[in-house]
């Protein structure tokens, strides 16, 4: 999924762009599995006010 976002960006390899835009997919996929790990453990969102 964050690849295909990756590589719809258009982004020149070998630019810092290319780089921050890589540096921010594996942070979503970070938080992706981190949100999975909480549900596993048996947590759950709640609105706070």
């Amino acid at each position: 999924m964050e690849n295909n976002a990756l590589m719809h960006q258009r982004l020149e390899p070998g630019t810092k762009e290319a780089f921050n835009g890589y540096v921010a997919c594996l942070h979503q996929l970070y938080l992706f599995g981190a949100a999975m790990q909480l549900k596993r453990m048996g947590y759950h969102m709640t609105k706070m006010n």
